[in-house]
């Protein structure tokens, strides 16, 4: 009942797009019960993109490393590529990566400028607020991986690519931590959604 009542709860959350990493995944389908609405599994590389406001935002989603301990040059390449290639047909390109801290700050660390505009890391490692990386042209955000609270990012304006930095932190992007704590007002739905797997 508990994954059930979660997989509920997250399709009404009505997140446009939302990632399961393989091991994840398999608690659901143990248990045949499908993954939330919008849910994927992270596999192989993999593009999808969203209209926003009659604007063009590209996700390209990272492959799980697997057993590999840093990410293979191979791997790397392919998502420079991507990334050159999506930049031209894009406003917006947001990476989402299960990697962990090491491997995404190395990711950046090794960038050219035909990186990814935002990245959206989890995995093992600490929690990253927002920082500009990538000589400004890469805006990192991490959360806290014990869960606790959410990171709010703001695009304040579609950024330029004709002008470097990309980002300037509050003038053109925002992020704020937002903290879980009992101070928010219970939901009437998810509490009958959890209310009922409890019982």
């Amino acid at each position: 009942m508990i994954l059930e009542a979660l997989s509920e709860a997250f399709t009404t959350f009505g997140y446009a797009l939302g990632l399961a990493t393989s091991e994840e995944a398999s608690f659901f389908t143990d248990q045949s019960v499908p993954l939330p609405k919008e849910f994927q599994v992270i596999d192989d590389l993999a593009y999808r993109e969203l209209k926003i406001t009659g604007k063009t935002v590209g996700i390209i989603i990272f492959p799980e490393l697997k057993n590999a301990k840093t990410v293979p040059e191979k791997t790397l390449r392919s998502i420079t590529r991507m990334c050159s290639d999506k930049q031209k047909e894009t406003d917006l390109l947001i990476g989402m990566s299960p990697w962990g801290y090491w491997s995404e700050q190395s990711y950046l660390k090794s960038l050219p400028l035909a990186g990814v505009d935002i990245l959206l890391g989890s995995g093992a490692g600490v929690e990253v607020a927002g920082v500009a990386m990538n000589n400004g042209n890469t805006w990192w955000c991490r959360a806290y991986n014990k869960g606790k609270y959410v990171i709010k990012i703001d695009v304040e304006s579609w950024p330029s690519r004709k002008k470097a930095p990309l980002w300037k932190e509050k003038e053109n992007i925002r992020t704020e931590p937002v903290v879980l704590t009992d101070g928010f007002v219970e939901d009437n739905d998810m509490l009958s959604i959890i209310g009922q797997a409890l019982n």
